[in-house]
């Protein structure tokens, strides 16, 4: 299959690094400064009329970009979709999958990953932990075939969990981006540390639940103890994308997610104090903002 990879991040390196093991043709373009090219991938980099290669029709389009960059990719996904290709949105929650559900329609499927990542110097450090990619399947038959064949070529490499409906993919990760972050950036901690430190822990739970209580203003059942459990498994040295854009003085990824969180929460007259206080002292420490 032909497999492209949009944004090479973290989470586009850990792709990178998979499917360069698998027997598909991999393409992979970033709109930062990497540049890497070897016998089984090369990174292409903005803007797209430079690029000197052809560019072939791609049967799943991984969007791994961060939100304030998504709109970037849209004329490269345009011109490597094909009648049957797949977009797979899997960077933070609603935005990115709105937008291109808008404009792709059924092309454009809910979806996450949930996978260890080690950077150092911005190379990928081997995981034995095989990443876990969650999503809804296409109903159009032609998708449907396309979603099958890309789960079998993917075998051993990926574990698959298949939703049936999308929302509950959405607010569940949605849930455990605020949650992760907020708690990150309000105690400048790691996951690890949070989790091993009783205050830090209540405070991140505190906030599971009141995204629960917006998740459930919305019609989705979110079981906070498989979240702490999901939670668990994330490498200990987490500190979340949100927290090193602030640390880099990039205010658009957390302004998106927690205004977003707030913002729904408003709308529904639903309570979010722990979200709303831990927002206003993140202002106070990062005045810029």
């Amino acid at each position: 299959m032909n497999i492209a990879i949009l944004g090479y991040g973290a989470v586009g390196k850990s792709l990178t690094n998979v499917f360069s093991e698998s027997n598909n043709k991999l393409s992979v373009f970033s709109s930062g400064k990497y540049l890497e090219n070897n016998n089984k991938f090369l990174v292409s980099q903005f803007p797209i009329e430079s690029f000197s290669r052809d560019l072939s029709t791609q049967d799943i389009i991984f969007l791994t970009t961060k939100n304030p960059n998504v709109t970037n990719y849209i004329d490269i996904v345009t011109k490597i979709m094909g009648k049957n290709s797949l977009i797979l949105p899997i960077q933070n929650g609603f935005y990115s999958y709105e937008l291109y559900k808008k404009k792709f329609f059924e092309r454009t499927l809910a979806s996450s990953i949930s996978i260890v990542t080690n950077i150092s110097k911005n190379k990928l450090q081997n995981n034995t932990k095989k990443p876990t990619i969650s999503s809804v399947r296409p109903i159009p038959v032609n998708l449907s075939k396309t979603f099958n064949k890309f789960i079998e070529s993917s075998e051993g490499l990926i574990n698959f969990e298949i939703f049936e409906d999308e929302n509950v993919l959405l607010w569940r990760k949605f849930t455990r981006i605020v949650a992760l972050s907020l708690s990150c950036i309000y105690f400048q901690s790691n996951l690890g540390e949070i989790l091993a430190n009783k205050q830090k822990f209540n405070f991140l739970k505190s906030i599971l639940l009141e995204m629960k209580n917006v998740a459930f203003g919305y019609g989705v059942l979110i079981d906070i103890d498989q979240e702490l459990k999901r939670i668990s498994t994330i490498s200990p040295k987490l500190k979340t994308s949100l927290f090193h854009s602030l640390e880099n003085k990039n205010s658009g990824e957390y302004e998106y997610l927690i205004t977003e969180a707030i913002k729904k929460a408003r709308f529904k007259n639903i309570k979010i104090e722990q979200i709303e206080f831990a927002n206003k002292e993140i202002h106070k420490r990062y005045t810029w903002l």
